[in-house]
């Protein structure tokens, strides 16, 4: 373990859970609350600029649910954006109001499964959006089929930094539909791959 050292007069290695306040230049900072190595790119003696290291802590991975709360008000001939309230793991952090943002570019692969709690004899189709825009999408043809339709929908992106991932829904059911709240029912997870 490396001591928390501010304002020393050389770089040096700091592990702390908050953003120490060193000025120099070069300085090592390993966020024990983000699980990041960050390095002070601001001119020492200016007010510190911490910076992630690429590909040293540059792992990016979540898990999100429903938390075993239903969503309500899934309308029928129109894209729903799903929710995601209670997060099982977030390192990066980069998941926050219910999308994924890039803080480290690279190519991502995402999987979410969604379960409607009616029984249905109608068309569905799930989405994954990205920067505001489906991406890609996957249609159920529900035909003769009335059970309860768990709809999934796994792809790989590649992203930049500040692109966000969203997952969506659409239902022609003629009226409002509610999304499976059970932990085991809806969940949304990605991971960086390279």
């Amino acid at each position: 373990s490396f001591p928390d050292v501010v304002g020393q007069a050389s770089a040096t290695i700091i592990t702390a859970a908050s953003a120490p306040t060193s000025n120099v230049k070069g300085t090592i900072w390993y966020d024990t609350g983000n699980n990041l190595l960050k390095v002070n790119t601001a001119t020492t003696g200016a007010s510190a600029s911490w910076a992630s290291v690429a590909n040293t802590g540059g792992f990016r991975s979540f898990s999100v649910t429903k938390g075993g709360t239903n969503q309500t008000g899934v309308v029928s001939g129109a894209q729903t954006k799903v929710t995601w309230p209670t997060e099982e793991w977030d390192t990066g952090p980069c998941f926050a109001s219910d999308k994924f943002t890039c803080d480290v570019a690279g190519k991502y692969h995402f999987y979410f499964a969604l379960k409607l709690t009616g029984n249905v004899l109608y068309d569905n189709a799930v989405s994954l959006y990205k920067n505001g825009s489906a991406n890609y999408f996957i249609a159920y043809d529900s035909g003769a089929n009335t059970g309860v339709p768990t709809m999934q929908l796994e792809a790989n992106l590649e992203l930049a930094v500040s692109d966000y991932i969203e997952v969506y829904v659409h239902q022609e059911s003629g009226g409002a539909q509610t999304i499976d709240g059970a932990t085991t029912a809806t969940w949304f997870t990605g991971y960086k791959i390279e």
